[in-house]
């Protein structure tokens, strides 16, 4: 027997032992996602398959939609979707599943309409149906509310007002000695 062939058997049982324990921990998956993905990169490196390579031609699913600034030019629709410090829109991506990006022209010379970016990789388990659910709740709030019906502006204003430590209960005391 060959050195060569001596390498490949032990990487075989060592990748066979890697699996055996895999399945093994699978009983107890609950926060173990980082064990797993650590026990299938050594799989992927001991058997000579990059994992990067694998991960970097995975399709993405997306949408675009167009910010409709020309309906409403006064309306701040970037804020709205954003929110204070981007709080809302890291949000929005936890609660969809789907990354959100804004693009469009940052200063009135360039000419690029405004739009919205939504995507989902598309290897994940009901990726379209994220997809179809982000759009869902980007267009609705690509609709402006009626004048004092907004409850996310007023939700955004006041977290913008918690992190800049300046909000007031509405039952502090006006007697400007400091107690709230």
């Amino acid at each position: 027997m060959s050195n060569s062939e001596e390498v490949v058997r032990n990487s075989i049982s060592y990748i066979d032992t890697l699996k055996e324990e895999r399945e093994q921990l699978t009983t107890w998956a609950d926060g173990l996602t980082h064990v797993f993905s650590l026990i299938d990169k050594e799989i992927h490196r001991v058997s000579g398959q990059n994992p990067a390579q694998e991960t970097s031609s995975a399709t993405s699913l997306s949408a675009t939609l167009a910010i409709p600034v020309e309906k409403y030019p006064n309306y701040n629709f970037v804020g709205r979707i954003l929110g204070p410090r981007g709080t809302t829109a890291k949000q929005l991506e936890q609660t969809t599943g789907c990354k959100i990006v804004v693009h469009g022209r940052k200063d009135a010379e360039q000419q690029q309409p405004l739009s919205i970016e939504i995507s989902v990789a598309a290897n994940l388990p009901g990726a379209a149906q994220k997809l179809e659910i982000g759009v869902n709740v980007i267009k609705q709030l690509l609709v402006p509310p009626a004048d004092g019906q907004d409850d996310l502006k007023r939700q955004q204003l006041l977290a913008l007002a918690n992190m800049n430590a300046n909000f007031r209960p509405k039952n502090s005391t006006e007697n400007g000695n400091g107690d709230y």
